[in-house]
């Protein structure tokens, strides 16, 4: 479905209470977007409550991808870490992640 025109309000019509969502067509990022409840408010929007994981960089390759640039970073001896290291930009944290920062960017998209 084009999700330029669809809106949460029309995929949770009718019950539905969870969708998938496939980011990058061709690494194929498929994410699990469920409805935890719903309050009726002109003023309530969608935001983050949880989540984990740093995203995965942009263009790393899908889930393969991401595990061998996770694999190359961890290890100092790997072959790719310096290369691996230089494109995310000098750092990568996998496990960062900071509900209130994901909450801020997505007010900014309202």
């Amino acid at each position: 479905m084009d999700e330029g025109e669809l809106t949460l309000e029309k995929i949770f019509a009718g019950g539905t209470k969870s969708f998938q969502y496939e980011y990058d067509l061709g690494d194929s990022w498929v994410h699990e977007i469920t409805l935890q409840r719903q309050i009726e408010s002109e003023e309530t929007k969608p935001g983050c409550t949880a989540g984990a994981c740093a995203c995965p960089p942009e263009d790393c390759g899908s889930v393969p991808g991401n595990y061998n640039l996770l694999a190359a970073l961890s290890d100092p001896d790997h072959e790719e870490h310096e290369s691996m290291l230089e494109w995310v930009g000098g750092k990568y944290d996998p496990n960062a992640f900071d509900a209130t920062t994901v909450d801020r960017a997505l007010k900014r998209l309202r």
